[in-house]
């Protein structure tokens, strides 16, 4: 049986990424990108078993490790994207869980960057 990597916490704490990634205002920046996020090919969706239901309950991040996809930076927009306030929310309820990919983060990133600069 597998087991869940909540225990690795380590793991989210060496590699979190991009502080600006969890930063509230670059959270509030993508909400009106999501549809866009969600509409490319080049985000991740996985569809959890139900037995990845039960293993990972209260897991979205091991759910995601489990799955070999590199997202250490964006478990704040994962989440968003997956319709979960909280990771710890990954349960019975979630039927596909997206993940963005590493390009449309750093695009984002790159405009939220720029929209900032304008505003000073």
């Amino acid at each position: 049986m597998a087991k869940s990597v909540l225990a690795s916490i380590d793991t989210i704490t060496e590699n979190y990424g991009e502080p600006m990634f969890y930063n509230s205002s670059f959270l509030n920046f993508i909400e009106p990108h999501i549809k866009w996020i969600l509409s490319r090919s080049d985000t991740y969706t996985l569809t959890p078993s139900g037995m990845d239901k039960v293993i990972y309950r209260g897991d979205l991040h091991g759910y995601i490790l489990s799955n070999n996809v590199n997202f250490a930076p964006y478990l704040a927009v994962a989440t968003r994207l997956t319709g979960l306030t909280n990771s710890n929310q990954f349960d019975k309820t979630v039927d596909n869980v997206y993940v963005p990919s590493e390009q449309c983060m750093n695009q984002l990133l790159n405009q939220f960057q720029i929209s900032n600069v304008i505003k000073l």
